[in-house]
């Protein structure tokens, strides 16, 4: 069934398990409670389609175009997505665990809910009016080199996630991001107040302007991190760190010293020499 033209066909229902419809039309195709398990779907384009109830579960879904599709009640898991478009689409509390979405255009697409744990999603595009993945499941996932710009992640779990080298300059209000790794992540400008970052790996993650009140940095790795921006011209200014939660296992840049409550910046560094902590350190 390879380059089949399907367009508002009626496949309600049909068994389509590993069945192959690479390059297929499926434009506007009823496919409701379609069992595609492990089929072929690579190159296929889905728009208007109607996958409610259908089992995609470990299908190729590889350069697919499914362009604001419906996949609230479709099963997805192990399902792979490399490089398909996905922009627009519903995927609000959609199971994708163990799903491989690399370079997936989801610039857009609804996501809030949805599990992604242990998900590929490396170089994956969510931005323009930003993916909605807020209490999403993302842990464990592979999100290297991912752009995030203006996703909302809203209570996300993102332990242990691999964001490496990714751009996440996003709304991440209370997100758990316990033991992820951040290193050359850009952050700059995210609003990560209340977030937990315990033991998070910050090197060489670029922190301007970030909001980090009421954040939690105990055993964070910030040595290497920019936590010091220009404004304006010839002014320098150090990320707030006055309302987050940090202990002597938070690692500091060079300049950047515990002090019993307070945060000591070497004056040399900028103007701005202390940034009290008002909450209790040890």
């Amino acid at each position: 069934m390879r380059d089949t033209l399907l367009v508002e066909a009626n496949l309600s229902g049909a068994d389509l398990a590993g069945v192959n419809l690479a390059r297929a039309t499926l434009v506007r195709t009823n496919l409701h409670g379609a069992n595609l398990n492990g089929a072929n779907l690579q190159g296929a384009k889905l728009m208007g389609a109607d996958l409610t109830d259908a089992d995609l579960a470990g299908a190729d879904l590889t350069n697919a175009v499914l362009t604001r599709v419906d996949l609230t009640r479709v099963r997805l898991t192990a399902v792979i997505l490399d490089n398909a478009r996905l922009v627009g689409a519903n995927l609000w509390g959609v199971d994708l665990s163990g799903a491989q979405l690399i370079g997936t255009n989801l610039s857009g697409a609804r996501i809030p809910g949805a599990n992604l744990a242990g998900a590929n999603l490396s170089r994956a595009d969510v931005r323009q009016s930003g993916a909605n993945l807020s209490g999403a499941d993302l842990r464990g996932a592979n999100l290297n080199g991912a752009d995030l710009t203006g996703a909302q992640l809203r209570g996300a779990n993102l332990a242990r996630v691999a964001l490496e080298g990714a751009t996440l300059r996003a709304g991440l209000w209370g997100a758990d991001l316990t033991r992820a790794n951040l290193r050359n992540t850009n952050m700059e400008s995210s609003i990560l107040s209340g977030a937990n970052l315990t033991d998070a790996d910050l090197s060489g993650a670029d922190l301007s302007k970030v909001l980090l009140n009421g954040a939690r940095i105990q055993g964070a790795s910030l040595e290497t991190a920019t936590l010091i921006f220009t404004t304006t011209p010839g002014v320098l200014t150090a990320v707030d760190l006055s309302g987050t939660h940090y202990d002597f296992t938070t690692q500091l840049p060079p300049g950047f010293t515990i002090t019993g409550d307070s945060i000591e910046i070497d004056p040399s560094l900028l103007m701005t020499s202390t940034i009290t902590n008002t909450d209790t350190p040890f």
